[in-house]
């Protein structure tokens, strides 16, 4: 993901991780550890999401509708997946 998100800098284009732990010490210990850059938010037990998967990500347009769905690990940093981001995204 933070490949992705540098990839797409400066576009108009925004990542954000939203964690569903409870402790956000491990959070915090995470990023770290793997030198992440990425906006992050806590949303304990995935609640106001309706996480059903671990990890769950969502592509979203900028008025917020729902254009992507992907439950499990993904291949971010894959030609295949910037390329699928850069088809939503454009030069809108």
């Amino acid at each position: 993901m933070q490949v992705m998100n540098r990839a797409f800098a400066g576009r108009k284009f925004q990542m954000i991780a939203v964690s569903v732990d409870e402790d956000w010490n491990a959070v915090t210990a995470f990023y770290k550890r793997h030198g992440l850059s990425i906006p992050s938010y806590s949303d304990p037990g995935g609640q106001g999401f309706g996480v059903n998967g671990i990890p769950q990500t969502y592509i979203l347009d900028s008025d917020g509708a729902l254009l992507k769905r992907y439950t499990g690990r993904q291949p971010w940093a894959s030609p295949e997946m910037l390329a699928m981001v850069e088809s939503l995204i454009g030069d809108r």
